[in-house]
C-alpha cells in the first residue's frame, strides 16, 4: 500500500497553475469582475464553445451505456445562450485534443466539471451585472450529478494510471488556454 495522496488533489496540484492562467485569461477575468458588459459576455461565451464541445466529445466515452444521474453535457446550454445574443462560436483553434484512455478522459473531465463547479459564481455575477441576457451555460452550475459518477470514476483508476489522468487535465486546459489565446 502506497501514501499515494487522492487523485483529485494530485490533478488539482498538477494543474494550478494552468488554471490560474486561465482564471486570469482577458476573455473571461470579466465574467467575474463587477461591469461585465454583453458583447464581452458573448465574446466569453463564443471562445468557450470550441474547446468546450471538443473537451466533451472526448470524454464521451466514459458514459456510453450509462443510464440514471450523471454527467451532463452542457455545449449545447452554451450554444443556446450564444445564438440567443446573436453570437457566433469561434472555431476551436487549440491544439489537437486526444485523450486516448478512460485515464486520460477522467482528467479532461476534471477540467469540465471543474468549469461546472466555478460557473455558479459567474452566474451570480451575470444576474447582477445583465439579468436580462441568458446564463444557461453558466447557470447550470453547481455539483449535480458530480457526487454521483466522480468518485465511482476516481475509484476505477490504479495509482499507476494517475499520471495519464493528470496528463488528461493538463492537455484539457492547454486546449483551453490556446484557443482562448487565438480568439483574442
Amino acid at each position: 500500500m502506497t501514501n499515494q495522496p487522492p487523485l483529485a488533489e494530485l490533478l488539482r496540484a498538477a494543474t494550478r497553475e494552468q488554471h490560474q492562467q486561465l482564471d486570469r485569461h482577458p476573455l473571461l477575468r470579466p465574467l467575474i469582475q463587477p461591469g461585465i458588459r454583453a458583447e464581452q459576455y458573448s465574446a466569453a461565451l463564443a471562445a468557450l464553445h470550441g474547446p468546450t464541445a471538443e473537451l466533451e466529445r472526448q470524454v464521451e466515452p466514459l458514459f456510453q451505456g450509462q443510464s440514471g444521474p450523471g454527467y451532463s453535457p452542457r455545449i449545447r446550454l452554451l450554444a443556446q445562450d450564444l445564438a440567443r445574443l446573436h453570437g457566433q462560436p469561434r472555431p476551436y483553434q487549440g491544439p489537437l485534443l486526444k485523450l486516448h484512455n478512460p485515464a486520460q478522459q477522467i482528467g479532461g473531465l476534471y477540467v469540465l466539471e471543474g468549469s461546472r463547479l466555478g460557473a455558479f459564481a459567474i452566474a451570480q455575477r451575470l444576474e447582477q451585472d445583465l439579468p436580462d441576457l441568458p446564463r444557461d451555460f453558466f447557470g447550470n452550475g453547481g455539483r449535480r450529478g458530480w457526487p454521483d459518477y466522480w468518485p465511482p470514476l476516481l475509484a476505477s483508476l490504479d495509482p499507476s494510471q494517475y499520471p495519464d489522468a493528470i496528463q488528461g487535465a493538463q492537455q484539457a486546459f492547454e486546449a483551453f488556454i490556446q484557443h482562448l489565446s487565438a480568439c483574442h
